[in-house]
């Protein structure tokens, strides 16, 4: 609720601004994305919470479970990052992170797949 607020908020006053100063107009934008972006993470406190009670009832090691996280990250901060420059008008810079943010969640889920691939050469 407190992000939609601020969304629309932030959006009033960006429309407001932006005949007389487009470049406050897109600070304030870039300030508000800023701020849901910290009342996310609080969001997700509670997801870390339940993954690291999974683990623990499920007797896994940090080596599972902490690659799903960092891939987990690196796709939230793309994003973030992506649409922050898509807002500028830099669309191939926003590209051009999506690209590497996709990059960086395979390189980061890479110890998984190899546990993925040990598991099933023992089985066969």
């Amino acid at each position: 609720m407190k992000a939609a607020a601020l969304a629309v908020t932030a959006s009033l006053l960006a429309l407001t601004v932006r005949k007389h100063s487009a470049e406050f107009a897109a600070l304030a934008g870039i300030a508000a994305a800023l701020m849901i972006g910290v009342l996310t993470l609080e969001l997700l406190s509670p997801v870390l919470d339940f993954a690291e009670a999974l683990r623990d009832r499920a007797e896994l090691s940090d080596g599972l479970l902490a690659p799903v996280l960092k891939t987990l990250a690196i796709g939230l901060v793309t994003e973030f990052g992506a649409n922050l420059c898509e807002d500028a008008g830099e669309k191939a810079v926003a590209s051009a992170l999506k690209l590497c943010g996709g990059a960086a969640a395979f390189y980061a889920i890479l110890p998984l797949l190899r546990s993925v691939l040990d598991l099933l050469e023992q089985i066969m």
